[in-house]
């Protein structure tokens, strides 16, 4: 039970009788659930502290129910649900379908995107697919892989062409003596 200073003020300056009757009434009613019966000023000042004291004894009942669940644990199933549904990840639910040259490489990549929490999913992962044996070679689609991974890009690139500038032949030659 929890006392407020309203609860003093609006008693302290009453006869010491009434104050005596207010207390006990608030002592009775919030320990035990008993309402006295009082008269006069004494039942004006419990009929203004009575509302407060039925907040508190039912905030402390439905804190006694155990309250919120704890972060971290997974709510419990509704009774009317029988079995959890499963849940996985897209990229381990489609069987590669590519050609044997191409699959280390493509296992590469996907494994790649799960590290990265991004995944394909089925039809995008088919298409991916086909439009990669059809642009690239073999050898061409594994330099593409390693280079899009290496620069931790979100899609396949091929190589970048380095353009080395060719070799000039000076134009003075040096003399040895």
């Amino acid at each position: 039970m929890i006392i407020y200073r309203s609860f003093y003020e609006a008693i302290k300056d009453l006869p010491a009788e009434d104050a005596a009757k207010v207390y006990n009434a608030i002592f009775d009613y919030g320990l035990n659930g008993n309402a006295q019966q009082l008269s006069g000023i004494a039942l004006t000042i419990f009929t203004l502290i009575k509302p407060q004291l039925d907040a508190n004894i039912r905030k402390f009942e439905n804190g006694t129910k155990g309250g919120r669940p704890k972060k971290g644990t997974k709510p419990k199933p509704k009774q009317k649900q029988d079995e959890s549904k499963p849940e996985g990840n897209d990229n381990d639910n489609v069987e590669l379908e590519c050609k044997s040259e191409y699959k280390e490489w493509f296992d590469l990549w996907f494994a790649y995107k799960s590290e990265k929490r991004q995944t394909y999913k089925p039809i995008a992962k088919k298409q991916l697919i086909r439009s990669m044996e059809s642009k690239y070679t073999p050898a061409q689609f594994k330099a593409a892989v390693e280079y899009s991974i290496s620069n931790n890009y979100q899609g396949i690139f091929e190589p970048k062409k380095e353009n080395k500038p060719e070799a000039r032949s000076p134009q003075y030659k040096k003399a040895t003596l």
